[in-house]
């Protein structure tokens, strides 16, 4: 062959070789796609259905219909994994066991129960006039609705005023004088001694009683110091009293003493004793009761007051005292 012409035998080995080797790699790769069967060649796509010889008595469109039903359950899915991401900083990665909540409701704080509407009522109160602390007693008239006969008047929830029943809408109670004996407010109700029956509470007002508003300096007088008092008011001028006369247009003096000075409300009929002041300033002025004021007047005082003794009359000399008096050289 003119192939091998001019070849060493080592050479047409290789030659031959060579052309075997190519031959078979040519058989190998027509019989893969098929081409010594005589079909198309193997579907390389992977589906393995084919088209189902159709039954007989059914139509090509139910064959087409079963054969799409077919494709749709043997579908692929796409999953798309996600990897977890990393923990954030500073978030507790650990486990610990939590409690179950429980579903049993906790019960709250117990309301508290309103206070029932009092069954009598009190709208107001009244009296003659302003209440003064330290006054005698006075009458108190109750007005309201739903009194009874056995409804009674009681001062500061505790203590039962003598009451007389007037009509269904008042009542009228004795106020004595040691419940008003200091200032304030007192609180008025009424209601039945059983405390079946009771009112809401209405106010009283209890006011300080006036003073007079002067400071006790200095006496002037005799021996007894008892006579002449002097007394400073409110702007800093000095006045002079004396027992009887009247300061201030209700307040008579009717005690003078090295300790105080007593003075009497002519409309009140309260005393008011105003204590000796050496530093020029009020120590004290208060009601005062008898025994009050003569307790006053017993206590001991830091300084004597200042007094103003008037000038002892000298006694006439006789005619002769006078002649030797002029004779001695």
């Amino acid at each position: 062959m003119a192939l091998f012409e001019g070849k060493t035998p080592a050479e047409r080995n290789k030659l031959i070789f060579a052309l075997v080797t190519g031959a078979l790699a040519v058989l190998v790769i027509a019989y893969n796609f098929g081409l010594f069967s005589g079909s198309s060649g193997t579907d390389t796509s992977g589906n393995t259905n084919r088209r189902r010889p159709s039954r007989p008595g059914t139509t090509q469109v139910e064959a087409d219909v079963a054969e799409d039903t077919d494709l749709e359950l043997l579908r692929p899915v796409v999953y798309h994994p996600t990897t977890p991401g990393a923990p954030a900083v500073g978030r507790n990665i650990f486990t610990y066991y939590t409690p179950p909540v429980s579903s049993t409701p906790v019960p709250g704080a117990a309301l508290p129960t309103p206070a029932p509407t009092p069954p009598l009522l009190v709208t107001s109160v009244s009296t003659p006039g302003p209440v003064y602390a330290g006054t005698g007693e006075f009458k108190l008239q109750v007005s309201g609705d739903k009194f009874t006969p056995l409804t009674r008047v009681y001062i500061d929830n505790a203590q039962e005023l003598p009451t007389r029943f007037v009509n269904a809408q008042q009542l009228e109670a004795t106020v004595a004088s040691s419940f008003i004996s200091s200032a304030g407010m007192r609180q008025i109700s009424a209601r039945t001694s059983d405390g079946i029956l009771f009112s809401n509470t209405a106010t009283l007002n209890v006011t300080p009683a006036p003073t007079p508003a002067y400071t006790y300096v200095g006496i002037l007088g005799d021996r007894g110091y008892r006579d002449k008092a002097i007394l400073k008011d409110s702007k800093g001028e000095l006045i002079t009293v004396q027992l009887g006369d009247l300061v201030g247009g209700r307040f008579r003096v009717s005690a003078i003493s090295e300790r105080a000075v007593e003075f009497t409300d002519q409309q009140l009929k309260l005393k008011h004793a105003v204590a000796f002041s050496e530093a020029g300033r009020p120590v004290s002025s208060y009601p005062s009761s008898p025994d009050t004021m003569r307790d006053t007047m017993r206590e001991a005082r830091p300084a004597a007051p200042p007094r103003v003794a008037p000038p002892q009359p000298q006694p006439p000399k006789r005619e002769a005292e006078e002649d030797e008096e002029k004779d001695d050289p």
